[in-house]
């Protein structure tokens, strides 16, 4: 949190960073740089850049590292001096364990207007040194964001965009957003027949965990009548709405069926066919997969004789409610977010429900939750701030960090973890980055069903392997058999959609070179997505809202960077 201080205080703090700053500037002129900026960083930096100096996204861990991409950068990309952001500078303390003075700055390069942070820790002799440097681009020279393009209809009929993108949920129309708010003409494809149908097919009783200050969008916010935990329905009113006062291209009803790269053009050729019309094909520069996280590929298990039972089995994404359920058995295999909020839906209904836990699962309170978000997204705050000051620290150090700050937690959260525990929960702590780039599920903030699994009012069986399905239910390996007239399976999605899908419309010889979108890379940045997906026309974009908030205006940028032939990324 941040430290009360007063003017004094913060006068000596801006003083520390100002004289840091110097010291940069004037060592990259030094007659030995490498000396006079290794006296600059402590014993474990990390510097993490976002287009500024790299043209891509990438961290870098020890001095060695950040001196051989300091020397390689820095006048290649014709990097001017750093400038202290006035007002910016603050002394944070984490955990009472960590405390270190943040501070933003500006710079230029031969290209762009540029931003970023820096994190200062306390040395001997009072010395300060830099533990964490953040650089990030903000605008190209000549081709500034101007958001009065959103406003204006485009009334022109045409064939030809620089930018389409495949997917209209939050990235899908973020980056579509972002795209035509600097100057690219953009088409949005979704197979759907109207916006927002891809949330309003989930179950009823869906609403977000995070509050609506973590899920705004680029450029237009949420209305002040949404309320703080934004219903399906919320959710999927709103994307038509941003499409609507953003102006965006949308063909609903359309996919494409096929995808061509012009090499002589460097143009993709795309056959779309229409619901209610004949086809039709379109030229487009850029290529964007934004559909979805996981796609629409839901994961199964195999489980054998599955023919013998006659009750009704479905995946989560058919699962709609509990109100047939009353008086019945219901058992929900997953203990993710959706199988948590499946089983909480069953037993508000009046259903008998087990569920099952395979594997362990993240649960924080929302106790906790609240506390984190009222820090770092606090009412009135700009998420566009927030986000960068979050964005930069980078994902390994994140760890390090939140196991520093293991111990407040588990403090905060100690009766939900006891009772859990009690109960034979399986319980793990939170990783966000193997949770978001990973896994992609396997936590839960507790909306209500870990106390009702506590509580005993919903079984849980954890970490017992199921067998087969038999005529009344599941055998599991410990020989008990558990009988319901519902198996629901909140078992996720193939993470693999996004890049099948890109094969098989580009076809085997441009699909053998892309990337798999997600994991990280040893860097701890994600592996393809909002990046070099393997092809210089063709982008992967996904996440959560604060994800497809944050890097919609990242992609944009490398979109149009590729567009002016300037695009040139830094080989380590």
């Amino acid at each position: 949190m941040l430290l009360n201080r007063g003017s004094g205080a913060e006068a000596s703090l801006a003083e520390v960073v100002a004289f840091w700053i110097f010291k940069f500037n004037s060592a990259r002129r030094a007659r030995d740089p490498a000396q006079a900026l290794t006296e600059l960083f402590s014993s474990d930096p990390w510097w993490r850049d976002h287009l500024a100096l790299t043209w891509d996204l990438r961290t870098f861990h020890t001095l060695a590292l950040i001196l051989d991409f300091l020397r390689e950068t820095l006048e290649r990309t014709g990097c001017g001096p750093f400038c202290l952001v006035s007002n910016s500078v603050q002394l944070v303390q984490m955990g009472g364990q960590i405390s270190f003075v943040y501070a933003s700055f500006t710079f230029e390069t031969n290209y762009a207007t540029c931003s970023g942070g820096l994190k200062l820790l306390p040395g001997p002799r009072g010395q300060w040194h830099a533990w964490n440097v953040y650089t990030r681009i903000e605008e190209l020279k000549g081709h500034e964001q101007n958001l009065r393009r959103l406003s204006l209809r485009d009334t022109q009929v045409d064939t030809d965009f620089d930018v389409v993108v495949l997917g209209s949920g939050q990235c899908g129309l973020q980056i579509a957003a972002a795209s035509k708010a600097i100057g690219m003409r953009v088409l949005i494809v979704e197979q759907n027949g109207r916006l927002g149908d891809q949330w309003r097919r989930h179950y009823d009783s869906l609403r977000l965990h995070l509050p609506k200050h973590h899920s705004q969008f680029l450029y237009r916010p949420f209305p002040p009548s949404m309320p703080l935990y934004p219903s399906k329905n919320d959710i999927a009113d709103f994307l038509e709405h941003y499409a609507q006062v953003c102006n965006l291209n949308v063909l609903c009803s359309s996919w494409i069926q096929n995808a061509t790269f012009d090499h002589d053009s460097e143009t993709w050729v795309l056959d779309v066919r229409h619901r209610h019309r004949s086809s039709s094909r379109i030229r487009t520069g850029q290529l964007v997969f934004a559909t979805g996280i996981l796609g629409s590929s839901p994961t199964t298990l195999d489980i054998p004789d599955k023919s013998s039972y006659p009750g009704c089995v479905l995946h989560s994404v058919q699962y709609k409610s509990g109100s047939g359920w009353r008086g019945k058995r219901a058992i929900v295999v997953g203990a993710g977010t959706s199988g948590h909020d499946i089983a909480e839906d069953l037993y508000s209904h009046g259903a008998d429900v087990l569920i099952v836990q395979r594997s362990s699962t993240a649960v924080v309170s929302k106790k906790l939750a609240i506390m984190y978000f009222a820090q770092h997204y606090p009412a009135g705050s700009s998420p566009d701030n927030v986000d960068r000051a979050l964005e930069s620290t980078p994902v390994l150090l994140n760890r390090q960090l939140a196991a520093a700050a293991a111990g407040f937690m588990e403090q905060v959260d100690a009766p939900l973890r006891a009772g859990l525990a009690r109960a034979g929960f399986l319980f793990t702590d939170p990783d966000a980055a193997q949770m978001l780039y990973g896994r992609f599920g396997g936590y839960y903030v507790d909306t209500g069903c870990s106390g009702l699994i506590i509580e005993g009012k919903i079984k849980l069986k954890a970490d017992i392997p199921i067998m087969s399905f038999t005529q009344r239910g599941l055998r599991f390996a410990d020989g008990v058999e558990a009988p319901a007239e519902l198996i629901v399976f909140a078992t996720g999605y193939d993470t693999g959609t996004m890049r099948a899908l890109a094969i098989q419309l580009v076809g085997p010889e441009i699909g053998g070179v892309l990337k798999e979108p997600w994991g990280m890379d040893e860097e701890g940045e994600v592996n393809a997505v909002w990046r070099n997906s393997g092809h210089s026309h063709l982008w992967y974009h996904g996440g959560d809202f604060k994800a497809a908030r944050y890097y919609s205006k990242l992609v944009a940028l490398q979109i149009l960077a590729t567009k002016l032939g300037i695009l040139d990324r830094y080989q380590s």
